[in-house]
């Protein structure tokens, strides 16, 4: 199987976070952002992708995203106590 084309989860849209996405949909991937607090930052590079967001989904709701997700890419200003670390 190719990567092209996969379903990709970012979780965490600052500054590395939106990079990431970019660089995934440019590539043909599907993605789908999380991010705990948007800012107006996140806010704007997710319209500006044309990202779907998930504003502090609940640790199940996660879960399901994560579990629908062929990849799931934290950012790295996240803490390690982060729910999307306790699926790994």
């Amino acid at each position: 199987m190719g990567l092209a084309g996969v379903k990709a989860l970012v979780v965490g849209l600052g500054v590395t976070g939106a990079a990431v996405a970019r660089a995934l949909m440019a590539h043909g991937h599907d993605v789908l952002a999380v991010d705990d607090v948007l800012g107006p930052a996140a806010r704007a590079a997710a319209d500006g992708l044309g990202l779907d967001l998930a504003e502090a989904p609940a640790a199940d709701e996660l879960a399901a995203l994560e579990a629908a997700a062929e990849a799931v890419l934290p950012a790295p200003g996240l803490p390690a106590r982060h729910p999307v670390f306790a699926a790994a």
